[in-house]
């Protein structure tokens, strides 16, 4: 299953495929530090951590065109820990989207490769 889209991001660029690229590029050297914070704040229960590393990454997942399961889970996250509510669904939720973004990694890396 693919994990992204990138027609909007070859709309935006207007067909730059090097844009394209920088942008992956850019997102794959970010998602290991955004999966590391993600685990180790959960580990803590660093709430307002998960908060700001979800709020962080959600315009680099939406440029990539996200699909809409992971938008979804990246929303819940977002709120719950800004809102301090469901906090026991937290853990799940970030443990799903952690192993997504390395789903998403590997998927990424075959796409820079392949353009």
């Amino acid at each position: 299953m693919e994990l992204y889209n990138l027609q909007g991001l070859k709309d935006m660029s207007g067909g730059d495929m090097e844009f394209v690229q920088q942008v992956l590029q850019m997102t794959l050297e970010d998602l290991p530090t955004v999966v590391n914070r993600l685990e180790s704040a959960l580990a803590n229960e660093n709430w307002a951590e998960i908060f700001q590393v979800a709020h962080k990454i959600k315009p680099t997942m939406q440029t990539i065109g996200i699909n809409d399961q992971i938008w979804e889970n990246i929303l819940l996250i977002n709120d719950y820990t800004k809102n301090l509510k469901n906090l026991n669904e937290i853990p799940n939720l970030v443990q799903n989207l952690c192993q997504n973004f390395k789903q998403l990694q590997i998927q990424l890396s075959k796409e820079l490769i392949n353009s």
